[in-house]
């Protein structure tokens, strides 16, 4: 009697992890499409310009342009986001 629910309470773990043995397969299955895609080579769709050596972080817009607004006692735009 003790025997029968001993291999009763081994076998339902079992059997659990008999169940999730498809969804790992799965799972490494969609791993390696997904590190194919990663592994393309993709075109450099850059300008070919330089970066310039140093950034001073000023944002530089033409005047007139949707969604600035001239600083006060300047001409200059400034953004309407300012970086917090």
């Amino acid at each position: 009697m003790v025997v029968t629910s001993y291999l009763k309470n081994m076998l339902s773990p079992m059997k659990t992890l008999a169940k999730l043995a498809p969804s790992f397969t799965q799972g490494a299955a969609s791993a390696e499409r997904i590190a194919d895609i990663l592994d393309q080579p993709t075109e450099h769709l850059g300008t070919g310009d330089v970066l310039p050596a140093r950034v001073d972080g000023k944002i530089h817009t033409p005047p007139g342009r949707p969604g600035l607004r001239p600083r006060p006692g300047t001409e200059q735009p400034e953004p309407d986001h300012q970086p917090g």
